[in-house]
């Protein structure tokens, strides 16, 4: 085919792979700023106020693996962590507060890219990249609200649990992470459920899916091969 469609492939990979873990240091710097605001000194001494997403990650589970679940399905998961001392936090508000700080960031982003999308001069051969982008960070906004251990979702409303149910759901941990895969990596009900979600807002708010699906298969560029 010419050298032409992998070159525009491989600007796209790198576009959004880099577009993603930007974003990925926005989301984990607000969890921060967010604690350091209520009272967890702490994230200052750590280097989460920096924007360096070194800091906020895992270069294998918070980079490597999300980009590969990125390119086998296109679901925006979550990568970076922060260590936040919830001791330091004075209320069960500002420690759901907290948690939502993260998907808050991700909704600024996908605003700018809106914003960069239909109101600003953009190039075309920009808008596959920036379509898939901004349908990414939809996926990724609703993907962490869910009430799930280990998602901001589950964050915010764990403060207010009783204790014998926080207990229990941490010996169900393990189950829970295998279900969620399941339910999200297969042909499941709940993974078509959540995809016609990500599809109507992300069509209601003007993405064009035909730029999203043509960012999707350029993002494969070793496919043109």
């Amino acid at each position: 085919m010419g050298l032409w469609p992998q070159w525009d492939g491989f600007i796209t990979f790198l576009a959004v792979t880099s577009g993603w873990i930007i974003s990925l240091a926005l989301h984990e710097f607000s969890h921060a700023y967010t604690a350091f605001r209520f009272g967890d000194l702490s994230v200052e001494e750590k280097g989460y106020l920096t924007l360096n997403p070194l800091l906020y990650t895992h270069p294998f589970l918070s980079i490597v693996v999300p980009v590969l679940f990125l390119l086998m399905g296109g679901i925006g998961l979550p990568g970076g962590a922060v260590y936040i001392n919830t001791q330091a936090i004075k209320s069960r508000r500002d420690l759901s507060l907290i948690s939502l700080a993260g998907p808050a960031a991700n909704v600024a982003v996908a605003l700018m890219l809106l914003i960069l999308i239909h109101l600003l001069p953009v190039p075309l051969s920009l808008l596959p990249s920036l379509s898939l982008l901004l349908f990414l960070q939809i996926s990724a906004i609703l993907f962490n609200l869910l009430p799930i251990p280990g998602l901001d979702g589950f964050g915010f409303i764990q403060p207010w649990l009783p204790p014998a149910l926080l207990t229990r759901f941490k010996d169900l941990t393990g189950i829970i992470v295998l279900a969620m895969m399941y339910a999200f990596f297969t042909d499941s009900f709940i993974n078509r459920a959540f995809w016609k979600v990500v599809i109507f807002i992300s069509d209601s708010i003007g993405i064009n899916l035909d730029w999203v699906r043509q960012g999707f298969s350029l993002m494969r560029f070793w496919e043109m091969l």
